[in-house]
């Protein structure tokens, strides 16, 4: 059987990729899943909430709901509040990694390390 061992990057505890095919074990992957949807469920429940307050809220840490921005598993609703910048210009940007004037410029950035330009 050819089977691919990594280690886990949360709990360093060794599991096999090649079944599982995620960037941690399936127990922290479970635990990941739920800290998402408590996120979720707060910000359907409050729209506009701020990042610090979704924090403090779901005791998920800040940088942790940085990286569901830059991964588009949320976006911000365009206020004062921002919470990431454009990896190219600074500029502030709701979702992902790049502002849509970089995008639009210089094609987007996909997870891969590969640009792909985008059709407009």
């Amino acid at each position: 059987m050819n089977e691919k061992r990594i280690r886990c990057p949360e709990c360093r505890k060794m599991y096999d990729f090649a079944s599982f095919k995620q960037k941690a074990c399936p127990e922290c992957a479970a635990k990941e899943a739920e800290k998402y949807a408590r996120v979720r469920a707060l910000v359907k429940e409050k729209p506009g909430i701020n990042l610090l307050k979704v924090s403090e809220e779901t005791g998920v840490p800040h940088t942790e709901l940085l990286r569901y921005i830059k991964d588009n598993k949320l976006e911000t609703t365009g206020g004062t509040g921002h919470a990431s910048r454009c990896d190219i210009c600074g500029a502030f940007v709701g979702e992902g990694e790049r502002c849509r004037a970089c995008v639009r410029k210089h094609g987007a950035f996909d997870s891969q390390a590969n640009f792909k330009k985008k059709r407009l």
